[in-house]
């Protein structure tokens, strides 16, 4: 995760260019893994999904149309696609079965008990995720469905 967060915030820094490309690598290696890795109930998959929505935020959109580009000034490395991002981040959190944090959370408060602290802490990545995908149609994007109901 603070990989994740060191690449995305480093765009805007002096040098935030040299850092990036010292970075991607890990990144991308990151998200490789999030490929090929079967997620199940690891302590550390909500830890990778903040790290994961945290490139999600800072990555650019870009239209279906338009060829993505890194906006830093890397020559070197490619730019991670906002759509890419988007579609890996909402397939990790289905993996790691955030949608249920719904039914957990409303259970838990219909028997008047606290939810669970991981089962908050879905529920919370899922709105995230449900308005970040309704941010992204927005005037000048409205030919993409919204992806999170």
């Amino acid at each position: 995760m603070a990989t994740c967060i060191a690449y995305a915030t480093a765009r805007p820094l002096p040098g935030g260019t040299a850092i990036r490309e010292r970075l991607y690598e890990h990144v991308a290696d990151v998200l490789r893994k999030m490929l090929v890795t079967d997620a199940t109930d690891r302590p550390d998959d909500l830890q990778t999904l903040y790290g994961l929505m945290v490139l999600y935020n800072y990555t650019d959109i870009q239209s279906g149309t338009t060829r993505p580009e890194d906006k830093s000034g890397a020559g070197t490395q490619p730019a991670l696609t906002f759509w890419s991002l988007k579609s890996l981040v909402e397939g990790y959190a289905f993996r790691i079965h955030c949608h249920q944090a719904v039914r957990d959370v409303s259970e838990a408060l219909k028997v008047g008990k606290s939810p669970p602290d991981s089962a908050m802490r879905k529920y919370i990545c899922l709105l995230w995720l449900f308005i970040m995908s309704h941010q992204c149609v927005l005037p000048g994007y409205h030919n993409f469905p919204y992806t999170f109901r």
